[in-house]
């Protein structure tokens, strides 16, 4: 879908076999945008895509990507450094393809904001959890992360939250 002038367009619909990939219908369809003359501002897509092939792709077309983290040891870690207060909210993540017999394992560098769940506070979690209100288990249940190829150019908040307004905007 594309979003611009107050006004949301489909771009396509395309029906994928049972077992076939959608992968190279996505970037056919941003290559598509990209020849048209359209500028691409950000590509959100789903956790299900969160792979480095697919972020490496968009990262070399120009494209950045946003896309929710799945629950990855990497990404507890790094909910778990945010609220011992070693890390920031947003942390260098990176994603890379599994181990193969005789090949080297390919790497992307992303970024990860890290966000509470429903109209939550961070302040207020790490309080409550600093309180001994909630456990560090539960203060990490309650936080959830965005995987972006956006250079963070800033660490204020209304970069944060420019991040979150285009994930919500999908």
């Amino acid at each position: 879908m594309i979003h611009g002038l107050h006004k949301s367009l489909f771009i396509g619909c395309h029906h994928v076999a049972k077992g076939e990939s959608k992968i190279p219908y996505m970037l056919d369809t941003a290559d598509w945008l990209l020849n048209l003359g359209l500028e691409i501002k950000v590509c959100v897509i789903d956790r299900e895509y969160c792979r480095q092939n697919i972020l490496r792709s968009f990262k070399n077309r120009g494209i950045p990507v946003i896309t929710p983290a799945k629950n990855y040891k990497q990404l507890k870690k790094a909910k778990r450094k945010y609220i011992l207060r070693n890390k920031e909210r947003i942390q260098t993540f990176t994603i890379g393809t599994k181990n193969k017999k005789n090949q080297k394992r390919k790497l992307t560098r992303c970024w990860v904001h890290l966000f509470p769940r429903g109209k939550q506070n961070l302040n207020d979690l790490k309080y409550a959890y600093r309180q001994g209100r909630l456990s560090l288990n539960k203060t990490c249940e309650q936080l959830y992360g965005l995987i972006t190829t956006i250079v963070p150019q800033y660490r204020s908040k209304s970069f944060m939250y420019l991040i979150k307004r285009y994930y919500k905007m999908r």
